[in-house]
Formats: structure tokens, C-alpha cells, sequence
């Protein structure tokens, strides 16, 4: 039953963080920001955000974080600096001032994208933090210089105080007041010529990137408008200086920030103890021009009898030339090497028109088995083994060390095309352990390319591959005559010339490549038109497609899938529209017949302004059917129903909004979520509905007290007649939280009590089972200057009634102590 439990909170907890703005729920495919925007700050330190961009259409030219002082008419701004595959920036505490600052994101892309978070009219409707009371005396904010007034614009790109890079201008002006703007009648001007055609202009921003590098030295920006009643506005003017390479001028270390933590755990959750302590730390800056990134996780989790958890990686990256050392994550292709983590070495060289890159290392490490002598065994369990004559019994199964490596060389520089081609191998060292079994070899090939037109608003690319692998290379590999035979007649191929590139024998798929039946293609294409952003794309992926870097992959599917999503009314709507269309076990074998799986979804976001909530709705109805027919009816309440027709639809609607009432914020998410299956043969789950509603209110109630309270109401059901199941579940919670010692400190208290009841019937006898949970916590967190710290625990009381009302209830208690400490530079 606990593993039920377990399920369904995890789905609880998925859910929750959607409905709290922490997963933005986007149509696969498309580019956004996810930025996860804290509640409060503290006055005088630095306050640190984060983001991640998903799915860029182009590389990142800048990521910044606009701010200004609650209700401000100037914004300031600060870089945000890559660190892995997240974005960050830290505003000096300096101007972390009472009773709160606004911010927003915004990330340009080369191609003259750009991005913004919030997503639609980032600069009047910026994220607001609240900041504590703060201490007498502080630094005044810093505000961005302003060009002439008169016109309602904003500067987010270059900077007119800061020189930028000959490759890296992006003009970008905020129109911070588009009520009064006729965008119709705006034309942009730099260094005199009128470059309107060129730009991108919408009632919120105007944008313009230069086709290739600008000359060294000052360049003048001017943008003339109308107002919607046609009377024109004065000029709006700037300037900024663009710097060569070869005259840039700056420090050595132009910049150092990392941060160095510890933290220790101890709990006992189901009458089991569990520590863990770690320790951290990571680094990054750029000295000269090289970019470097420092990384250390380590925990007292680590045993050489398991996969590695701890983490260490050096990276050194320049313009041309790059290098990662320890664990990296290198991404080729979604059908080759994606994100999986490789303990080596990877590194890049890119000339533009010719590039290369290339990774060395271990997928896995080794691991021995364990066994014992057949006739020492208690258990009765495990598998026979034969070794030096002794008969032995395989208790656990050795892990080969998985050796890898790849490379990828290409021609062109992404801009406006690639093309490329990746040939990696995978093959597990079978000298590394004694006990395991089945080692495996595996070679795949997969060319790719990518165009992009018309600065990027255009984009296709696609990759096809093809592989080898050979299941199991303990059994040598296959002789000449051997291969004759299978193909039954002689074959120019001798397996053991090509050992050294893939070991074939019989279980080498495939033998026979002529099926076509280990390759895989894909196709995409983006469309960014007419306030669309249309993505389509078509996959195939052959049944005995094998790559051993990708395990996540599936295969024996083909199907194509398109989605839209458009911008209305100047972007306050977004509407999403999908379509999926997918055949599973298309190849398919007498035992698994060919599964069709169609989808549509569609929905809709609305984000009003300030003032007022944001809306989201949306909705999803897919159906998978296999087809079978002409199946003897007369037996199946006795056995297994292998026709398969059932229809789902979903669908999720999400209320937030952030509000003041009597002189205080309050916030306010609201997510209501329904999922009803309808099954024509009643397969193994049956009928299934699922409800869950979830609510967060958080409110300022007095001074530096804050209250919040969570409410979670689930119910799902599957099955039928005597075959049903259903699953409930209830969470009330709430908590205070106080600012201590001026902001240096806050103090938080919270409790829930939670109540889960899984009720079944099997043959019409019920059985059920209830589980309570009261939970008590507190915990306190430091800042000062660069150090923070924090200390928190958790108490439950666990009542578990599983069998029935006559079955004594088991009682036991939970409980979990944390402590951190990190410094942060």
C-alpha cells in the first residue's frame, strides 16, 4: 500500500509546484524562460535568482535582470552568468531596500529573439519580492541613465554606459506604455539609416540586430513614433560604443562569484534511520578570455558497490576551443548522446565554418557481483553459476564498466546551417568484473543538419541513425562460415576483421541490415510567423534501434505531431493547439499487435495585467487502440483481453493572483485538475477518474508575520464491478513565518495533517486501508553579509489502519533534522 502512497504523492507534489508557478506547463517544443520568482528578500544582502532557458531558438547572445525599487519609474540592470545549464544574477544588496523590488528577466538570442519573464509585458507587470524594514542608512537604488524624454520607452539593449562587443549588438527598446503608442508608426534609425524593415516591432517591444559585426567606435540610435491620436512624439535618442577585440580593453579576472556549502541530514521515516551528510561547492568566472566553471558535490551516500553519486567537474571554455573535465552531460542528438552523464573528458573545437566535438569516458563503472557457494546458501535464491569447476550462486549481478566515446565533426556555425555527423561507440569491459553477465557492444552513425532563414523565424533540422549492438560479446565472435550460413550464401564481410570496431555474433542486431529495422530519423520545423510559434515535426524509431547512451529512448514508435501557439490581443492571450498522432509496435510480432495513439490539446493563458488574476485552461483528449478483432469472447472474464480501445481527456485550469487588501500582499493559486478514462474492453485498470483540487493562499497579516495555507483534495478511481479501486486523499496545512534581527534572520513554523485511504474490491470481497499523518515543523535561517545558514525539523505522528477497523492500528513516529551552511562569494 505504501508503494501506492508514494506514487500518488509524487504526483501530489508535481502537481502542486505547477499550481504555484514553480512548472510552467508549455506546449512541448517551445522556447520560454523557467524562472522560479522568491517570495521575500532580505534588506542589505544580495538577492540571487535563477533561470533556465528551455528550448532557445537561437544561442544566447545576454540574459539580464531588470529591477527597481517597488513602484519605481527606472529600472537598473545586472548580467546573469551562465553556470551549467542555469542562468545566474545576483542584485547587490545595496538595492535590496523596504518594502519590496520589482523584477523582471530578459534573455536576447542571436538571431534578434528575444525572451521575458514574466512572459507578456515584463516591465509594467514585474515579479514584486517583498523586502523586510530595513535598517536606516542604506545605499540609495542605482537607476539606468535615460535618454530624452518625451517618448515611453526604455533601453533594455546595449547599454549606453557599457561598451559592448563588435558581435554582440542587440538594440532593444521597451515601449513602457503601449496604450499610447501607435506601433504602426514607428521607424528606427541607427547611425542615420532607416533599418524598420529590419526590426521586429510590437506594441511592447522593438528590436534590431545588425546582420553582421558593427565597426568599432559610437553609434546613434533613433526611434520617431506617433501616439494613437497621431500627434508625433519628440525623438527618442541614444547612443552606445561598440569595442573591437583587438582594442577591448579589461582586467584579467573580469569576474569570480561561487558559493561553498555543507549540509547534514538525519531522519527516520517508516521505523527506518537515514543520514546523509555533503558537502559542496561551485565556481565560475572568466579570466581573459577564458569562461571557467569549477563543480564539487560530495556525500557520505558514496559506495564503491553502487554508481558514483558524487560529482566533480572543471570546465574551460573559449570562444573557439573548449573543455570539460570529471562529469559532464554532452548533448549530440536526441538519437545518440543526450544528457546522459559521462565521468571523462569532453571538449569542443568551433572555427565557425568547421567544428568538432568530441567525448572519452565511462558511462558506468564496475561494480562485482556478489555470490556465495551453493552449498553455504540459506535463501534459495539467485542464479547458478559454474566458475573454475565450484558451483556458485550469483546473489547479485556485477555492473561492466561502460566505456564511451563519440565525436561529432560539422561544417558551419549554426547561424544559418550544419551539417554534421556523429559516430559513437558504447562497449562494456568485460575484464573489469568477474560476476556479471551479458556485456555489450554498441556502434551507431547519425548524420544531421540545420538551416535557419530569415534571422531565425525558420528553422529545420533533423537527424537520422543507424545502429549495431550486440546483446551479449561473452560469446566471441561469429566465424566467416558462420556468417554464410545465416545469410546462406558467401558475404565479403569477416566478423573478426571488424572486432575492433563491433564484436558481431548471434546476438548482433540486426545481422541482417537490409530490414532496416535498427534505424531511426527525425524530422522538426519551426515557424515563428504572424504571431505564431508553429512547431511540427515527424519520428520514426526502427524496433531493434539500440543506443546505449540514450536509454530512455523508445523505440518501435513512428508518428508525427504539430503545435501552435498564438499571441492575441498584445499578448495578454495565449492560445496552445496540438496534435499527436503516434503508432506503437509499428514492426510489430505475433505477440504484440501495432497500437495507434492519437492526441489533441488545446487551451488557453490570459495574463490581464496587474490587478487582476491570471488564467490558464487547458485540455487534452487522446485515445490508443490496437485494432484486434475476431477474438473469441466466450472465455475472456477468465483470462487476458488483448484488445485494447480506450479514450482519456484531462484537463487542468489554474487560477493565481497577487493582490493587495487592507494594506497588505496577499497571493493567492487556485489548480483544478480532472482526468476521465473511458476503456470499451475493460483492459487490466478499467474505467479510471481522477479529481484533485489544490489551493496556496499566502497573505502579510501584521508587521514582519506572514501566514500561509495549503489545502489538497484528491480522489481517483479504477476499475469496475467487482474489480475496483479507489484512492483518496487530503492535505490541511498552514504555517507562520517572521523576520528576525532586521531582516538577518527568519523564523518559520508550520504544520499539516494529511489522510490517505486506498479502498478495493477483488471479487466483490473489500478490503481498505487508512493512513494519517500529523506533521509539526520549524526551522530558522541566518544571513549575514555573504554567509547564510539554516537549521529546520520536522515531527510526525504516523497512524496506519491497513487491514480493516478489527486490526490494532500501527503507530509509529517520523521525524527529520537538517542543517546547512554555505558561503557565497
Amino acid at each position: 500500500m505504501r508503494r501506492h502512497l508514494g506514487s500518488s504523492l509524487l504526483l501530489l507534489l508535481a502537481m502542486f509546484l505547477a499550481a504555484n508557478g514553480l512548472v510552467r506547463a508549455e506546449v512541448a517544443g517551445h522556447s520560454y524562460i523557467e524562472h522560479f520568482p522568491p517570495a521575500t528578500a532580505k534588506p542589505g544582502e544580495d538577492l540571487r535568482l535563477e533561470a533556465r532557458i528551455v528550448d532557445p531558438p537561437a544561442p544566447v547572445r545576454f540574459v539580464r535582470i531588470y529591477y527597481r525599487p517597488a513602484g519605481g519609474a527606472a529600472f537598473a540592470h545586472v548580467e546573469m552568468r551562465k553556470q551549467l545549464d542555469t542562468y545566474v544574477g545576483i542584485i547587490p544588496g545595496s538595492d535590496v531596500k523596504e518594502p519590496g523590488i520589482e523584477y523582471f528577466i530578459l534573455a536576447v538570442f542571436n538571431n534578434g529573439d528575444l525572451e521575458t519573464h514574466p512572459p507578456r509585458d515584463a516591465h509594467r507587470s514585474p515579479h514584486y519580492v517583498q523586502v523586510s524594514p530595513a535598517e536606516a542608512g542604506k545605499a540609495p537604488a542605482k537607476e539606468t541613465v535615460q535618454p530624452s524624454e518625451g517618448f515611453p520607452g526604455l533601453i533594455l539593449s546595449p547599454d549606453p554606459t557599457e561598451p559592448v562587443g563588435e558581435e554582440e549588438v542587440v538594440v532593444a527598446i521597451s515601449i513602457t506604455d503601449p496604450d499610447t503608442v501607435d506601433s504602426a508608426s514607428v521607424h528606427l534609425f541607427v547611425d542615420g539609416k532607416d533599418v524598420t524593415p529590419e526590426a521586429d516591432i510590437s506594441p511592447y517591444v522593438i528590436t534590431w540586430s545588425p546582420v553582421g559585426p558593427m565597426t568599432p567606435g559610437k553609434h546613434f540610435v533613433t526611434l520617431k513614433a506617433n501616439t494613437k491620436a497621431g500627434k508625433p512624439f519628440p525623438p527618442f535618442e541614444f547612443s552606445f560604443e561598440v569595442l573591437g577585440v583587438k582594442v577591448r580593453k579589461e582586467p584579467f579576472l573580469r569576474e569570480f562569484r561561487g558559493r561553498v556549502f555543507t549540509e547534514s541530514r538525519q531522519e527516520r521515516v517508516s521505523k527506518r534511520d537515514f543520514s546523509a551528510n555533503i558537502f559542496g561547492a561551485r565556481t565560475s568566472g572568466i579570466a581573459g578570455p577564458v569562461r571557467f566553471y569549477a563543480d564539487a558535490y560530495i556525500t557520505s551516500l558514496e559506495r564503491r558497490d553502487e554508481q558514483p553519486r558524487n560529482r566533480l567537474s572543471l570546465s574551460l571554455h573559449t570562444r573557439y576551443v573548449g573543455v570539460d573535465f570529471g562529469d559532464t552531460y554532452p548533448r549530440y542528438g536526441e538519437l545518440t548522446l543526450w544528457g546522459q552523464r559521462v565521468r571523462g573528458i569532453s571538449g569542443y573545437v568551433h572555427l565557425g565554418f568547421f567544428n568538432i566535438d568530441a567525448t572519452m569516458g565511462e558511462l558506468a563503472r564496475a561494480v562485482e557481483g556478489t555470490v556465495v557457494p551453493l552449498a553455504q546458501d540459506t535463501t534459495g535464491s539467485g542464479s547458478i553459476l559454474v566458475s573454475n569447476g565450484d558451483t556458485l550462486l550469483l546473489k547479485r549481478v556485477g555492473t561492466y564498466r561502460r566505456r564511451l566515446w563519440a565525436v561529432r565533426p560539422s561544417i558551419g556555425g549554426g547561424q544559418h546551417f550544419q551539417v554534421g555527423v556523429t559516430l559513437m561507440k558504447v562497449l562494456d569491459d568485460t575484464n573489469s568484473v568477474r560476476y556479471g553477465l551479458k556485456p555489450k557492444d554498441n556502434l551507431v552513425v547519425s548524420p544531421d543538419f540545420l538551416v535557419q532563414l530569415m534571422r531565425g523565424r525558420l528553422r529545420l533540422e533533423g537527424s537520422a541513425a543507424f545502429s549495431l549492438y550486440t546483446d551479449d560479446i561473452s560469446r566471441g565472435v561469429l566465424t566467416k562460415a558462420d556468417i554464410d550460413s545465416i545469410f546462406q550464401r558467401s558475404v565479403p564481410i569477416d566478423p573478426a576483421k571488424y572486432a575492433r570496431y563491433l564484436i558481431m555474433n548471434e546476438t548482433t542486431v540486426p545481422l541482417d541490415p537490409r530490414g532496416m529495422t535498427s534505424t531511426a530519423y527525425q524530422f522538426k520545423a519551426t515557424f515563428r510567423f504572424f504571431r505564431n510559434d508553429l512547431r511540427a515535426g515527424y519520428r520514426s524509431v526502427g524496433p531493434e534501434y539500440q543506443t546505449l547512451a540514450n536509454p530512455f529512448l523508445r523505440t518501435n514508435l513512428r508518428g508525427f505531431y504539430v503545435n501552435d501557439r498564438i499571441r492575441l490581443f498584445q499578448n495578454m492571450v495565449y492560445l496552445n493547439l496540438g496534435y499527436e498522432g503516434y503508432q506503437e509496435s509499428f514492426a510489430p510480432d505475433d505477440d504484440v499487435p501495432t497500437l495507434d495513439r492519437h492526441s489533441f490539446n488545446y487551451g488557453f493563458s490570459f495574463y490581464p495585467g496587474p490587478g487582476l488574476p491570471q488564467v490558464s485552461w487547458q485540455q487534452r483528449s487522446y485515445n490508443r487502440r490496437n485494432n484486434i478483432v475476431g477474438v473469441d469472447t466466450t472465455f475472456l472474464h477468465f483470462g487476458y483481453d488483448p484488445r485494447i480501445n480506450n479514450s482519456t481527456r484531462e484537463s487542468v485550469l489554474s487560477v493565481s493572483e497577487q493582490f493587495r487588501l487592507f494594506d497588505r500582499e496577499h497571493r493567492f493559486n487556485y489548480m483544478f485538475s480532472k482526468s476521465t478514462r473511458d476503456d470499451q474492453f475493460m483492459g487490466p485498470l478499467g474505467d479510471v477518474d481522477n479529481r484533485m483540487h489544490l489551493l496556496n493562499w499566502r497573505s502579510q497579516i501584521f508587521g514582519n508575520w506572514a501566514a500561509t495555507l495549503n489545502v489538497v483534495d484528491t480522489k481517483n478511481q479504477a476499475g469496475y464491478g467487482h474489480y475496483l479501486n479507489s484512492f483518496k486523499y487530503q492535505l490541511f496545512g498552514g504555517g507562520l513565518q517572521r523576520d528576525l534581527f532586521g531582516g538577518y534572520g527568519l523564523w518559520r513554523l508550520e504544520s499539516r495533517y494529511t489522510k490517505s485511504k486506498i479502498y478495493t474490491v477483488y471479487e466483490g470481497t473489500a478490503k481498505y486501508g487508512t493512513v494519517t499523518q500529523l506533521t509539526l515543523g520549524t526551522g530558522l535561517e541566518l544571513r549575514w553579509r555573504k554567509h547564510f545558514g539554516f537549521v529546520d525539523a520536522l515531527l510526525s505522528s504516523v497512524k496506519d489502519l491497513s487491514a480493516g477497523t478489527n486490526t490494532p492500528a500501527q503507530k509509529y513516529t517520523d521525524w527529520i533534522i537538517r542543517a546547512r551552511y554555505e558561503y557565497r562569494w
